[in-house]
């Protein structure tokens, strides 16, 4: 099964979206489309329901052309389940009532049956919305999303709604929940911690445009460009000047630093160093490849972590420690920090569209 879409959407006064998609869909795999608020996610999942149409372009799902070359197929033709943020069950229907309000009506009874026993709801059939938990709520929302026996699934920020706990305990869970539902599935996130508990396939999404696509560690172990980086959560992407690339590692002049990363980008061009905090490893002072001194700049504490700013020659680093190291992290100490070239991306800068 394939997805392909390439699509415009021009919003007067505002953004356009343009996006470019094309993905080959092998069982219940779970694509989450990833990206900043305001990238052009919810668009572009709109646009493969038939919530809207395009202004140029085409989708088309398994050799269907659902939009284009003159043809419009509205979203009750499309074969696709829906779920929403705020999961939209009808509050006055209930769980059993929901679930088989989209079912076809021959052996409508059994199929609901079926779902709610699958998704371990049936207990719940007579309860309305209001009396239930986030969690079964989900459930629910799922359970009907699938009655009509879709051929594929969308999610627009399905967990958004939900308090910050409740929205962790709840990633497995839905993963689980779509593995069972035995489609595939596109769902739409701006959370990193969601896109990495769910994801089977990523798309990067950055004003308007797909900036890179890949199975996950690619994408986020491995961005396109600094934009991509930034977006995925790596916290140092420096600016640097490419001086020689060889055996498919880099040498960079990052400000007054000279770094070795992985990567092939082009020499003499725009280039940035990406580093996730959790890759700066502080210690005493070292020598050898990117072993760098600096004094720290600032020390935040975020639960069992705390985030540490360094000044290494007038470059600004951020290193993730464990609570209890950072306690002898005074501002204005100086510590040694490494960095493992292999860890370390050298990627192009690009920060102004598709690589």
């Amino acid at each position: 099964m394939s997805l392909f879409v390439d699509v415009e959407r021009r919003f007067p006064g505002g953004p356009t979206i343009a996006a470019r998609l094309d993905l080959a869909l092998a069982g219940p795999q779970v694509v989450v489309v990833f990206g900043p608020s305001g990238a052009g996610k919810s668009t572009l999942l709109r646009c493969v329901a038939g919530l809207e149409r395009p202004d140029r372009g085409e989708v088309r799902f398994g050799g269907e052309t659902w939009s284009g070359d003159g043809r419009w197929v509205p979203i009750q033709a499309r074969g696709v389940g829906l779920l929403f943020q705020d999961f939209a069950l009808f509050p006055h229907l209930s769980v059993a009532d929901n679930v088989g309000y989209g079912a076809p009506r021959a052996g409508r009874a059994a199929r609901v049956d079926a779902l709610l026993r699958r998704f371990g709801v049936e207990a719940l059939a007579g309860r309305r919305p209001a009396a239930l938990s986030g969690g079964e709520q989900q459930r629910v929302a799922l359970a009907r999303a699938l009655a009509p026996g879709p051929r594929l699934l969308l999610l627009d920020e399905p967990l958004s709604a939900l308090d910050l706990p409740t929205r962790a305990r709840l990633r497995g869970e839905l993963k689980a929940l779509l593995a069972q539902a035995a489609v595939p599935a596109l769902v739409v996130t701006h959370d990193l911690a969601e896109a990495q508990a769910l994801a089977d396939h990523v798309v990067v999404m950055i004003d308007g445009r797909v900036r890179q696509v890949g199975a996950p560690d690619d994408v986020f172990d491995r961005p396109a460009d600094a934009a991509v980086a930034r977006a995925v959560g790596v916290d140092n992407v420096l600016p640097a000047s490419v001086l020689g690339v060889e055996a498919g590692r880099a040498t960079l002049e990052v400000g007054a630093l000279r770094l070795v990363a992985a990567g092939t980008p082009d020499v003499g061009g725009p280039a940035a160093l990406a580093v996730r905090a959790e890759d700066v490893v502080l210690g005493p002072a070292g020598d050898g490849a990117n072993a760098l001194a600096g004094r720290v700049a600032g020390v935040a504490r975020e639960g069992p972590l705390a985030r540490v700013t360094l000044d290494c020659d007038g470059l600004a680093l951020v290193a993730v420690v464990a609570r209890r190291a950072a306690q002898a992290l005074e501002p204005g100490a100086v510590v040694g920090a490494s960095i493992d070239p292999a860890a370390a991306r050298a990627v192009p800068m690009n920060d102004g569209g598709p690589p």
